[in-house]
């Protein structure tokens, strides 16, 4: 019994000398080096009446030499170990450990700002990437043209939208696209355009007319061409922004028959952004970064894993 009522009273001084933090500091000091009354007062800065009152409810925690040298005694020690492992010190050492090093304020501020770089980074290159890849349809017949004196020709461009088709055909001095109607979401979209070729080796004299479904005028051009000689020219590059029928007016302006060939391309050009959802992901994540480093940082608060000053 008088065994047991020692180590009672053993284990109340230690958690009572453990309990206030100036104490706890003394210990930790004599811990790596022994000190005189002197030294420990320098290094707490609080006035000797205050250190007096801590190193006598120490205790049995200290010893003292001869010339005043203040050490810890083998319950010192005790009481070291047991405030190490709930304080995450090593025992004999007082250095911090790896986990509260990574997590002090200025090496969190460190990675913070990476972290931050990064995502912006991220998430610039994953919503501006693109690319694209181009379908022109297959090549068709030319059509040959005969245009009297003061005469106009017609040529028609119709697109048609229709779910599951896909067919190009050619008829009656016009041409017809049906196919599905283009994509047009945030990451993904398609355009068409189409253009006409005219080829003559005759002297002419034209007024070429472009006209959109509803009439109105896309581009007008007077063509001229002295020959003899072959003589090739593009007559616009135009976007197909709704389906109906678009149509060329070729209109003679010369007193003789104009001759040539007439050839129309299609071309539909796909545009994806394969990395858009990954570029809103790491939005998300950046515009929630400073919450999540605030509850980070309550949480290292709460489970005491930075070392206290």
């Amino acid at each position: 019994m008088p065994d047991e009522k020692l180590e009672d009273e053993t284990y109340s001084l230690i958690f009572a000398s453990l309990r206030h933090p100036i104490r706890r500091k003394i210990l930790r000091m004599l811990v790596v080096k022994p000190s005189t009354f002197s030294g420990i007062l320098e290094s707490l800065s609080i006035d000797s009446g205050h250190l007096s009152y801590h190193i006598e409810s120490l205790g049995e925690l200290l010893t003292r030499s001869e010339d005043g040298v203040y050490r810890l005694s083998s319950v010192g020690v005790a009481a070291v170990r047991l405030m190490s492992g709930v304080e995450e010190y090593p025992p004999a050492q007082g250095v911090r450990s790896v986990k509260s090093v990574w997590l002090r304020p200025s090496v969190m501020r460190i990675y913070s700002a990476v972290i931050v770089v990064v995502l912006i980074v991220l998430t610039f290159c994953s919503l501006v990437f693109t690319v694209s890849h181009a379908r022109e349809l297959p090549e068709f017949p030319r059509t040959e043209i005969a245009v009297p004196p003061s005469e106009t020709f017609r040529f028609n461009v119709i697109i048609v939208y229709k779910q599951g088709v896909e067919v190009f055909s050619l008829r009656d001095n016009s041409i017809t696209d049906t196919r599905g109607a283009p994509i047009n979401t945030v990451n993904a979209w398609e355009t068409g355009f189409f253009w006409f070729d005219l080829e003559s080796s005759e002297a002419y004299n034209l007024t070429a007319v472009l006209h959109s479904p509803d009439g109105t005028v896309l581009s007008s051009r007077n063509l001229t061409n002295q020959g003899p000689g072959l003589y090739r020219v593009s007559l616009g590059l135009n976007e197909i922004a709704t389906a109906g029928s678009y149509w060329l007016a070729v209109k003679n302006n010369r007193g003789v028959e104009m001759h040539g060939t007439l050839m129309a391309h299609i071309v539909w050009q796909r545009f994806d952004r394969p990395l858009f959802y990954v570029g809103v992901i790491s939005l998300i994540i950046l515009l929630l970064y400073p919450v999540l480093m605030l509850m980070l940082v309550r949480l290292v608060r709460r489970r005491k894993l930075s070392p206290k000053s």
